[in-house]
C-alpha cells in the first residue's frame, strides 16, 4: 500500500504530553530471546488465561509460561543461560535479572547450560522439588505432569537437589531419577540422550567468533552476528556490524512486526535470523551507503528495550480515514526516551552505554524529527495495519522525506489498541499442576560459583565431556525462598526422608529408556519460523568413564511414572567478554 499523507497531517503527528510515570514500576531490565521455533509454541504473559502462538525473535520476561507441542522444540537465549524445551514441555520464567534466574518446570524436558552462574544463582522448580544448579555447565531436567516424578542430571557442573528434608549433590556424570510413594531417590549414571546430542550440536552452531569483542556476552542474540554480517571500525562510532544481505530498500524496525508483549507494550519483533540484538540494544547508522548497527561500549549489565526508536504518533487520519504510527531508528549518541511508563531513573540506565547528557536529550524530545540521524528511514503503517501485527513492509505508507520537517516526536504517544493476537494451534493439558516458587530454598552460592558470576566469563562449550573433579563442599544450611526474604510460614519438625539409594555402574543409562519413550521425528526440512536447522547428530552415547558414578548402593527404589520418560533436553554457551574493547582488525581505508 503506497498512500502519500499530507504536510498538515504529518505535521500534526504527535503532539501528545508526557504522562507522568512516577506511579507505576518499571519494566524488568532483562530479557531472555526466543530463539529456535520448531513446530508449535505458545505462550503467554503473566496473569493472561489464554495461549498466543509465539515465534522467533518473541522476548522471553518475567512471568511469561511457554508450552510446546508434540513434535515441537524451543530455545531460549538468557545472558548468562540457555534453555530448550522438547516436546510437551510446559516452562514459566518466575525471576530473570541481574541477580538470579529462575524458571518454573511444570512438566516435559529441559535442557540447561548455564554459562555463568549469576549471584543470587539459578533455580528450576520441577513438582518433586528444587534444583539448584550450582557451576556452570550442562544439565537436563525432567518432569511428570501425573505425579511428583521425573529425574535430574549433570551432564557438566553440579548441581543440589532438594525435596522434601536433605538435599543431595548431583555430581557431573550421575542421575537423580525421583519416583514413587513416598518420594525416592535412585542416584545412577548419567548418560546423554538423542535431545541431548541435539542441543550439543545447536551449542555448536551457535558459538561466537569476532562478535564477542565488541558485545557484551550479556545480550541475547550476539552470536548470530558473525555468521550473518562483518565488523568494521569506524572512526566516529568504532565496531560497527553489517549485515551481509538485506532487501532492496530495507531499513531498521521496517521488515519485522510490532507485538503487544507486557510489561513493556509495543515490541518489535524483526523477520531477520539475526534480529534480536540490533534491536533491542545499540544504535543504527547509515554509513558508505548501506546500514550498519553500532552496539555501544559493552557494559556488564546492558538494559534491554522493546524498541531503540523515537515514535511519531498516530494522532492524524490519512486521506481514507485511518490514523497513520510512524517510528524513526535512534542513531548513536541519540537517547532513546520511552513510550512506556518508566522512571528517570530506568530512562537513565537504558542509555548507558550511548555518550549522551540530560541537556542532549532534552534538545531531541523537543526538536523536530528532522535533528534525528536516520529521519529519512522514518517508516509510517495505518494504525490497523500496526495494532494487528501486519508485515510492516507490505503496508508502509509512502510519505517523502520533505514532509517531515515540521513533525516533532513525541514523548509519549497513544498508540493503538492492539487487536487479538493469533490463537495457540495446541496448548498444555489442564490438569497441569501449579506449583510456587516461593516453597523452596534459597540458591547455595559457592565461591567458585559466585566468582564466575562477577566475571561473567563464560567456557568453551565442551557438554560431552564433564569437568575436571572439582572439591565438593558439603550442602549449606537451608536458607530462605530465591523468591522472598521471610522465612517459610512453618515446618515440620521432623520432615518424613526422602529415601535415596546409589544404583550400580549398571543402572539403566538414560540413552537406554529414550529408546523406548516412543518420541516422534522431528522435520527439518521446512522449520515453520526457526532459524537454520541443526546439523544431523551422532547417535546417543554415554559420557566418558571418568564421569560416571561409580558409588554403590544398598537396594533400588521405585521407578517414577512412564510420563516422566518421554522427555529430552539441552542448550549452547556464550563468549568471554574481554577486559579491554579493541577495534577489528581492517586496513586502513577498506570499507564493508
Amino acid at each position: 500500500m503506497r498512500i502519500s499523507l499530507s504536510f498538515a497531517a504529518l505535521a500534526a503527528l504527535l503532539s501528545l504530553p508526557l504522562l507522568s510515570s512516577a506511579a507505576f514500576a518499571d519494566p524488568p531490565e532483562q530479557a531472555g530471546r526466543l530463539s529456535y521455533v520448531q513446530g508449535n509454541v505458545a505462550w503467554h504473559a503473566e496473569g493472561e488465561g489464554e495461549w498466543s502462538a509465539a515465534g522467533l525473535n518473541y522476548p522471553v520476561a518475567i512471568g511469561q509460561s511457554l508450552w510446546t507441542d508434540a513434535d515441537a522444540r524451543a530455545e531460549i537465549q538468557l545472558g548468562f543461560a540457555e534453555l530448550r524445551m522438547d516436546q510437551t514441555t510446559e516452562l514459566e520464567v518466575t525471576r530473570l535479572d541481574d541477580s538470579a534466574a529462575a524458571v518454573q518446570l511444570d512438566q516435559g524436558t529441559l535442557n540447561v547450560h548455564v554459562g555463568a552462574v549469576p549471584p543470587g544463582g539459578m533455580q528450576v522448580v520441577t513438582p518433586y522439588g528444587q534444583v539448584f544448579l550450582l557451576r556452570p555447565g550442562h544439565y537436563h531436567l525432567e518432569a511428570s505432569s501425573e505425579q511428583p516424578s521425573g529425574q535430574v542430571s549433570t551432564l557438566e557442573g553440579e548441581a543440589q537437589l532438594q525435596t522434601e528434608s536433605q538435599p543431595l549433590i548431583i555430581h557431573a556424570g550421575e542421575s537423580a531419577v525421583i519416583g514413587g510413594d513416598p518420594l525416592a531417590v535412585m542416584l545412577a549414571q548419567g548418560n546423554l540422550t538423542p535431545f541431548d546430542e541435539w542441543a550439543s550440536a545447536r551449542e555448536r552452531q551457535e558459538e561466537a567468533g569476532e562478535a564477542r569483542r565488541y558485545v557484551s556476552p550479556a545480550i541475547p542474540g550476539y552470536q548470530d552476528l558473525d555468521a550473518y554480517g562483518r565488523w568494521h571500525a569506524e572512526p566516529d562510532y568504532g565496531p560497527v556490524w553489517y549485515p551481509t544481505y538485506i532487501a532492496a530498500g530495507w531499513a531498521p524496525y521496517r521488515y519485522g512486526h510490532w507485538a503487544f508483549i507486557p510489561p513493556w507494550g509495543w515490541t518489535w519483533i524483526d523477520e531477520a535470523p539475526w534480529g534480536f540484538a540490533p534491536f533491542h540494544y545499540g544504535r543504527w547508522i547509515e554509513l558508505h551507503g548501506r546500514w550498519g548497527w553500532s552496539p555501544g561500549e559493552p557494559v556488564a549489565h546492558p538494559v534491554y528495550a522493546p524498541a531503540l526508536v523515537a515514535f511519531l504518533g498516530s494522532s492524524v487520519t490519512l486521506s481514507f480515514g485511518e490514523r497513520p504510527v510512524g517510528w524513526v531508528p535512534l542513531a548513536p549518541h541519540e537517547a532513546f526516551h520511552p513510550y512506556y511508563h518508566a522512571s528517570d531513573a530506568y530512562m537513565h540506565r537504558v542509555n548507558t552505554n550511548v555518550t549522551v547528557n540530560q541537556t542532549t536529550i532534552t534538545n531531541i524530545v523537543n526538536a523536530p524529527v528532522t535533528q534525528y540521524a536516520n529521519y529519512q528511514a522514518a517508516t509510517v503503517v495505518p494504525a490497523n495495519a500496526f495494532a494487528h501485527g501486519a508485515p510492516v513492509h507490505k503496508a508502509q505508507v509512502s510519505v517523502p522525506p520533505a514532509q517531515l520537517v515540521a513533525v516533532h516526536p513525541a514523548q509519549a504517544t497513544a498508540l493503538p489498541v492492539p487487536a487479538a493476537r493469533p490463537r495457540a494451534a495446541s496448548v498444555p493439558p489442564e490438569h497441569t499442576p501449579h506449583h510456587e516458587l516461593s516453597a523452596g530454598r534459597a540458591m547455595p552460592v559457592t565461591a567458585t560459583a559466585a566468582h564466575e558470576a562477577a566475571t561473567f566469563a563464560r567456557p568453551a562449550p565442551h557438554p560431552q565431556t564433564p569437568v575436571a573433579a572439582v572439591a565438593h563442599p558439603a550442602p549449606p544450611a537451608p536458607p530462605v525462598s530465591i523468591s522472598s526474604s521471610q522465612p517459610a510460614a512453618h515446618e515440620p519438625a521432623s520432615p518424613p526422608p526422602v529415601r535415596i539409594t546409589r544404583g550400580a555402574a549398571t543402572s539403566p543409562p538414560l540413552s537406554e529408556r529414550a529408546k523406548h519413550a516412543a518420541v516422534p521425528p522431528y522435520p527439518h526440512a521446512e522449520p515453520p519460523v526457526a532459524a537454520a536447522p541443526p546439523p544431523p547428530v551422532a547417535p546417543a552415547h554415554p559420557l566418558p568413564p571418568q564421569a560416571q558414578a561409580v558409588r554403590p548402593a544398598p537396594a533400588p527404589v521405585p521407578a517414577p511414572s512412564p510420563h516422566a520418560e518421554q522427555q529430552q533436553s539441552h542448550k549452547p554457551a556464550l563468549a568471554e567478554r574481554p577486559a579491554h574493547r579493541p577495534d577489528p582488525t581492517r586496513q586502513e581505508g577498506e570499507h564493508p
